[in-house]
């Protein structure tokens, strides 16, 4: 159940807060899930859970991994189109995000 939203004010992304995960959903389509069974991100700060979700961003844009096991649990990468390189998919995520809760 998402217990909180956050939009980006810079394009149509959306994060949606639950418990021990996040989910950042773009309007290409694909998302990221970061999920952690130790962290509480329900009750984390905007401004932490920007510096968490640019913190992934940057970890797409410079490895090219689908799914990883980092310091913030583990982040994988989803809904990419069919036969499209990671390398590609990758280039299609924002570098950065700016968000604010949803009123």
């Amino acid at each position: 159940m998402v217990m909180r939203k956050l939009i980006s004010k810079n394009d149509k992304s959306v994060v949606e807060v639950r418990t021990h995960d996040l989910t950042i959903r773009f309007d290409n389509g694909m998302f990221i899930t970061i999920s952690s069974p130790n962290s509480y991100y329900t009750k984390t700060g905007v401004n932490k859970l920007n510096e968490i979700v640019n913190d992934v961003l940057d970890h797409f844009s410079l490895t090219l991994e689908r799914k990883h096991r980092g310091k913030y649990g583990i982040i994988g990468l989803y809904g990419i189109p069919d036969n499209m390189p990671l390398e590609k998919a990758t280039a299609k995520l924002p570098n950065s995000l700016s968000l604010e809760e949803e009123q």
